[in-house]
């Protein structure tokens, strides 16, 4: 088949097209994948806005120390109870 110039027009405008087509369809995708990414910002921002600031963390920190923990408790408890438990058993004894 020899080249005329309309054989030649047709195959360029073909190529235009097909890269006209082409260049839609990328665009498609990238519109889609930029779509996504923001949704996935969005969605971290909405998980951000739930989030604690540093500033209400050390608000929470500062009011925890002045409770005292269960440990210090148990601390304190522990000698009262033994104590405790060694004048309840002689008293318990004299009574019985």
């Amino acid at each position: 088949m020899g080249w005329t110039a309309d054989t030649i027009f047709a195959h360029f405008t073909a190529l235009g097209e097909a890269r006209d087509i082409a260049t839609q369809a990328s665009l498609v995708a990238q519109s889609t994948r930029l779509d996504g990414m923001n949704e996935f910002r969005e969605s971290l921002k909405d998980v951000q806005a739930t989030l604690a600031t540093r500033v209400e963390v050390d608000a929470i920190k500062e009011t925890q120390r002045t409770f005292i923990t269960r440990g210090e408790v148990y601390a304190l408890c522990a000698p009262a109870a033994s104590v405790g438990g060694a004048i309840g058993a002689a008293v318990g004894h004299i009574f019985r």
